[in-house]
């Protein structure tokens, strides 16, 4: 072939964004042979393709697919505060866009991470449940409960909700298991068990940020009791684990309205969305502990889960 022509079809395909139907045409060869003169002109270094990485974390969500057999993985920029928390949002609206369809259930957490998500799911028409997991926290700042967040999803979708209108923790274990005799609460309850899908916070409990302090829901004596028993990660508050992995904090998650660990375990994609320092080990913990199998977080995590940091 002669390099002059290569090096025109190279650059009515690449520079004038021309199809290769109209280079045939404007040439008077078939396209096959232009197909031919692509290919040989990458071949042979006339064109050079490069993909431009910036801002991406291939790598990294490869690597941690591959250490924790992860379904989902995304990475997003690392920032701070509030950003980061809309950052990890945006990113988790993009994968339920891409994965969200007719017939799926998705069970939805609570925290101030999860409330972003709705703001950045497009408008469409998908023929889905949303249902929350776990019973609404306090009477600060409801944008953070699971109800809010399901709702709100759920009407960027045209889907139908199902919302748990049971607080999320009481104050006895008698008054637990009244509670999840009542017909309604064990409906809504029935269809989280059935979710493909489950949205959720991972938090560590005892980090200036977290979620706990701000909802107003937990009691002191309930704090003292994670604190004493090492809780180090808490699982969209259904499960705790000490820094060993097990679980803890039985004498909350006991008094818990909402689907219990178990539970949450067999759910086929569970999606943690969870970012910055002070979460690392949390994040870390409930990787191992196989209670999540997808994560969105930010790239110094990332590089912590991989003992890069």
């Amino acid at each position: 072939m002669i390099k002059s022509l290569i090096i025109r079809v190279a650059r009515m395909y690449y520079e004038q964004n021309m199809t290769q139907q109209e280079i045939s045409n404007m040439l008077g060869t078939s396209r096959m042979a232009i197909s031919r003169m692509l290919q040989k002109a990458k071949d042979e270094g006339v064109v050079d393709i490069k993909v431009n990485y910036d801002g991406a974390f291939i790598e990294m969500e490869d690597d941690l697919k591959e250490k924790y057999k992860l379904k989902e993985i995304l990475v997003t920029p690392f920032d701070q505060g509030e950003r980061l928390k809309q950052l990890l949002a945006e990113a988790t609206a993009s994968i339920l866009m891409r994965i969200i369809k007719d017939n799926d259930i998705v069970g939805v957490g609570w925290g101030s991470t999860l409330s972003y998500i709705p703001q950045y799911m497009e408008r469409g028409k998908v023929d889905a449940t949303f249902v929350t997991l776990i019973g609404g926290y306090g009477q600060k700042k409801i944008e953070m409960h699971g109800s809010y967040i399901a709702s709100s999803m759920a009407n960027s979708l045209k889907s139908k909700c199902h919302l748990l209108n049971a607080p999320a923790m009481v104050d006895s274990l008698e008054l637990c298991e009244t509670l999840l005799t009542d017909k309604n609460i064990s409906s809504v309850l029935d269809i989280g068990r059935k979710a493909n899908i489950a949205v959720i916070g991972i938090g560590s409990p005892f980090s200036p940020e977290s979620t706990i302090f701000d909802s107003g829901y937990f009691k002191t004596k309930d704090i003292d009791e994670l604190r004493k028993e090492g809780a180090e990660c808490d699982i969209v508050s259904r499960v705790y684990l000490d820094g060993q992995g097990n679980e803890c904090g039985f004498a909350l998650t006991n008094r818990t309205i909402g689907i219990t660990a178990a539970e949450l375990k067999r759910i086929p994609l569970v999606i943690g969305v969870a970012g910055g320092e002070a979460k690392h080990r949390a994040i870390k913990l409930a990787l191992q502990a196989g209670y999540v199998n997808g994560l969105v977080t930010d790239e110094k995590t990332a590089k912590f889960l991989l003992d890069l940091a």
